[in-house]
């Protein structure tokens, strides 16, 4: 009946009779028969398209749909590569598949420009391979890359420290001592700008920058620290060269002016004494020690005094009292209730054999070596010793010296010379000789032990 649709016959009395299908390609047919009477039916046809929904299938792409049939393929890494599935005359698809996981590997990645690369000839799926970029280099990009279905993911560079031409840092003409090489670890020498200076003068190119960082700094002068001082004039934040500050000693009336120089430095830097005061006395002096220890203080301005007295058997020479004169202390002195003395001091160079006690007016005798000259004495008078001794040092001249100098003696010839303290000696120059324009005159005074020597020279007669 092909495509064409018969109209229903109503009669009177009709009953139903069964219905037949038929399946035509993508159209389908179903046939009504209704028979009227025994002997007559009248049949009707019923036309219906058969329509499959798209299915969504997973890691896959679709290419193409022609009328009944779709094409897909698999995302990478998934199997099979490409299928078709077919709309069928139930509604449904014929060859369905699913794309699944396939297990992929990779083989060594990609090399990478100046990096240090140790790699493996296979790599499991998200397994990593890291790569070293050499010490004047540094990475970029990603740090590692990663084995995913077959394939590695992930751009890693190896870009070599530079560090850039460094403006706006003060510098003098940056352009000109900061062109050309700038890889890691190179110097360069530089100035800076009016008003500003440089520690080193010269920058080093590291993987922070060129240090030292700031490489100018501004020309101040640090804020001055004065004790015992107050600033005249208003503080300010920083000092720049040719700033002034002026100050007075709290302590003195005295003032005076500071000045900031172009290395940023202070000139004319001063300093002012604290308060007077003295540090704790001695609690024990020569014969004699404080009078009430437990009431030292640990300092004391000045004018306080402490109380001494003075040790059994001696006695307070003027006042009783230590004085604090500001910054030390001026202490009594105790002498002796006896008349006698003691041992008497030594006498440098003398031979002395002194007793242990002498009494009042008695001298202490001693006695100078040979060409020693003697002067003074030492008296006991009221338990103390009085005067004073001395042994007067000769002096010794000998030929050698005499011969370096060209020298003799004017009176006599011998092979050394003592001369006592206080003696004359008198030289003349050896023939052919005569006394030096700076020499001392030839006649010279012993004098302790030391006697100056003339210096004869060359002299040829007639020469000027």
């Amino acid at each position: 009946m092909g495509g064409t649709s018969l109209r229903n016959i109503n009669l009177a009395k009709s009953r139903a009779c069964p219905v037949l299908l038929a399946d035509f390609g993508k159209m389908k047919w179903s046939l009504v028969v209704q028979c009227l009477s025994f002997f007559f039916c009248v049949h009707t046809s019923i036309q219906r398209e058969v329509m499959c929904p798209v299915p969504t299938i997973e890691n896959a792409k679709t290419l193409k749909k022609p009328g009944t049939h779709i094409e897909y393929e698999c995302l990478h890494g998934y199997e099979p590569d490409r299928f078709t599935i077919t709309c069928n005359e139930q509604g449904d698809w014929d060859n369905m598949r699913h794309c699944t996981a396939k297990t992929l590997y990779c083989g060594p990645p990609p090399s990478i420009e100046h990096a240090v690369q140790d790699f493996k000839e296979q790599y499991k799926d998200g397994e990593t391979a890291t790569y070293v970029c050499p010490s004047n280099y540094i990475k970029d990009g990603d740090p590692y890359m990663i084995c995913s279905r077959g394939r590695w993911i992930g751009k890693g560079k190896c870009l070599q420290i530079t560090c850039d031409i460094p403006f706006g840092q003060h510098v003098s003409y940056p352009d000109y001592y900061f062109g050309g090489d700038r890889k890691l670890g190179v110097k360069k020498s530089f100035r800076c700008e009016s008003g500003y200076v440089s520690q080193t003068g010269t920058a080093t190119c590291t993987e922070n920058g060129w240090i030292p960082n700031p490489l100018c700094t501004e020309i101040a002068c640090p804020e001055p620290r004065i004790d015992h001082a107050r600033q005249l004039d208003n503080p300010l934040q920083t000092y720049k060269p040719g700033a002034r500050i002026r100050y007075q000693c709290l302590h003195l009336s005295r003032t005076f002016e500071i000045t900031c120089d172009w290395l940023g430095k202070w000139k004319d830097m001063q300093s002012c004494p604290g308060p007077a005061s003295c540090p704790e006395p001695h609690t024990v002096i020569n014969n004699a020690a404080i009078n009430e220890p437990q009431k030292v203080k640990s300092s004391y301005t000045g004018g306080e005094t402490v109380e001494y007295k003075c040790s059994e058997g001696f006695v307070f020479e003027n006042e009783n009292i230590a004085r604090c004169t500001g910054s030390d202390w001026t202490y009594p002195k105790c002498i002796s209730t006896r008349q006698d003395c003691g041992q008497p001091p030594q006498i440098e160079d003398a031979v002395q054999d002194f007793k242990d006690r002498y009494e009042d007016g008695e001298k202490a005798a001693y006695a100078c070596p040979a060409f020693y000259v003697k002067e003074g004495d030492l008296t006991c008078t009221r338990g103390r010793w009085t005067g004073s001794g001395k042994c007067w040092r000769p002096c010794t001249v000998d030929l050698k010296a005499m011969g370096d100098h060209h020298l003799q003696l004017r009176h006599t010839d011998t092979e050394k010379i003592y001369s006592t303290h206080g003696d004359v000696i008198e030289f003349s120059c050896k023939r052919g000789y005569r006394r030096g324009k700076d020499s001392v005159p030839f006649r010279q005074r012993c004098t302790n032990g030391h006697i100056d020597l003339p210096v004869c020279e060359y002299w040829v007669t007639g020469s000027h």
